[in-house]
Formats: C-alpha cells, sequence, structure tokens
C-alpha cells in the first residue's frame, strides 16, 4: 500500500512538472525561442566592371574612360519592394589608394565615401581607379527603415597595372646645333625642331585627349 502510495504521489509530481513546463513555453518563457521580428531590408552591390586599369594620372571620373565604372546599390524592403524615393544610402571604399567613389550627381565630389538617393530603390555612384594596384571592397549601407540600425552590402573591384605607356609618344629630330649667334626663330631654321605627338586609345586608334 505504501508503495501505491508513492507511486501516485510521484505521478502527480510529474503531472504539475509537465503543466509548468507547457506553461513556461507558452508564455514565451524560453530565450533561445524569443521574437526575431520582422526580416530585415537588404542592400545590394553591383559593379560594373570589377576590373579597371590604375589611373596614375589622378583623372578625375569620367564614364567614358576606362578607370571608370558604374557602381548601384540597391535597397529592397523585407517584402521585396523598394523603399520611398530620396531615401539616402552612402558608399565608401576600403582603400582610397586604389580608387575613389562619387555620386553620380556630384560626380567630381570624390572621397572613401559618398552618399545619394534613391530612385526606384537604386542608388548611383562612380568608382574612378587610383594610382595603387590591389583590391577594394565597397561597401553600401543604408538606415533599416524598419526598425534600428543600419544594413550593408558588398562588392569588390580590382585595379590592376595601366596599359596607357606605350600609348603616348613624340617623334622628331633629337639633336640640334647650338645657335651661339642668337640666330631669331624661323621656319626651316636648322635650331628648331617639330616634334610630333601620337596618341593611341585603349583599342590601339588614334584617341583624343
Amino acid at each position: 500500500m505504501y508503495k501505491e502510495s508513492g507511486m501516485i504521489r510521484n505521478t502527480i509530481q510529474w503531472a504539475f512538472a509537465g503543466i509548468a513546463v507547457a506553461t513556461l513555453v507558452a508564455c514565451g518563457g524560453s530565450a533561445s525561442e524569443g521574437n526575431l521580428g520582422p526580416d530585415r531590408p537588404s542592400v545590394n552591390v553591383t559593379v560594373g566592371t570589377t576590373n579597371l586599369p590604375a589611373n596614375p594620372g589622378g583623372f578625375q571620373p569620367d564614364p567614358d574612360r576606362d578607370y571608370t565604372t558604374s557602381v548601384t546599390v540597391r535597397y529592397r524592403n523585407p517584402d521585396g519592394g523598394s523603399p520611398p524615393d530620396g531615401t539616402p544610402v552612402d558608399l565608401s571604399t576600403s582603400d582610397s589608394s586604389i580608387g575613389v567613389v562619387s555620386s553620380q550627381s556630384e560626380p567630381l565630389e570624390t572621397g572613401s565615401s559618398a552618399s545619394a538617393t534613391t530612385s526606384g530603390g537604386v542608388a548611383s555612384f562612380w568608382f574612378t581607379s587610383g594610382s595603387q594596384e590591389g583590391t577594394a571592397t565597397l561597401t553600401g549601407s543604408a538606415d533599416n527603415l524598419g526598425g534600428g540600425g543600419s544594413v550593408t552590402g558588398t562588392a569588390e573591384i580590382t585595379v590592376s597595372a595601366s596599359d596607357d605607356q606605350g600609348r603616348l609618344t613624340v617623334s622628331g629630330n633629337s639633336t640640334l646645333p647650338a645657335n651661339k649667334t642668337d640666330v631669331p626663330i624661323f621656319l626651316g631654321s636648322p635650331y628648331i625642331s617639330e616634334l610630333t605627338v601620337t596618341y593611341l586609345g585603349p583599342d590601339g586608334n588614334a584617341g583624343s585627349v
């Protein structure tokens, strides 16, 4: 009889324990199963050309030259839609000696970071290579409109040795006699030389600068 009573007490204790655990879970008492919140928005960075030649001359952004490429940063809401037009977006480069960024609305305002606003969820930028070779990481970021903090996306771009060498050539007579009597300059004078400067574009054809 004693053993049976003990078994009954144990059964009742396990039943109450089970009820307590069920109540705890139903009330959200488990920390590992807490509310994770709604899905976050996303930022995607797309580079027009991932490999650029170096720009040792430090030329300003020019979409018609091979040292400048477009960069787009797309912001998507959790449902896949676009945020309101005019949403601020930032783009930065990990190494400004490899290249600088600027917004397409203010292309000459170059630096290690730039800001632009969205249109249809897209913010547009330029990346212009620098004098140094290497790989830079471009990071696009924007505020999380659905909550705190920010959302980011990245892309990589590589700058290699410039192939500009050999494109610009100078030809002409490099040896002249000394003009000891200070003869005035005139066409055909033996004391002057005509020089020809030739520039070839990236495709090997005559170009212009």
